[in-house]
């Protein structure tokens, strides 16, 4: 019986072993690159907030405590396009996600004042 079944399958064996070898390296390729692409992804994001907390900070200074909080929020948005145009290309948020998390980060640095 065993030599019936080396038999058979003899020939398909090594097509057989380097079938399930490039299934492997396939699955771990795709685990490398889906773990290194949310790795990207959240440097990214911690690089629009950060800018956006300093562009917050930089519209406050230049406009006054007197100015609207939409005024200082547009500056931050403003700062963020210039200062991070690659994590803005990568995550393409739209002008609304952009200005909603201005105007949270100018809460933040105002304290909600």
């Amino acid at each position: 019986m065993l030599d019936i079944i080396n038999t058979i399958l003899a020939p398909y064996l090594p097509d057989l072993i380097g079938a399930a070898v490039t299934a492997l390296i396939g699955y771990a390729v795709a685990l490398i690159k889906a773990k290194t692409g949310i790795e990207i992804e959240a440097k990214n994001r911690e690089a629009l907030h950060s800018a956006m907390t300093t562009g917050a900070l930089l519209g406050l200074a230049k406009l006054g405590v007197t100015a609207s909080k939409e005024e200082i929020a547009a500056t931050s948005v403003a700062y963020v396009k210039s200062s991070v145009p690659g994590a803005l290309a990568k995550l393409a948020p739209s002008e609304g996600v952009l200005s909603a998390l201005a105007l949270s980060k100018v809460e933040q640095v105002t304290q909600g004042k």
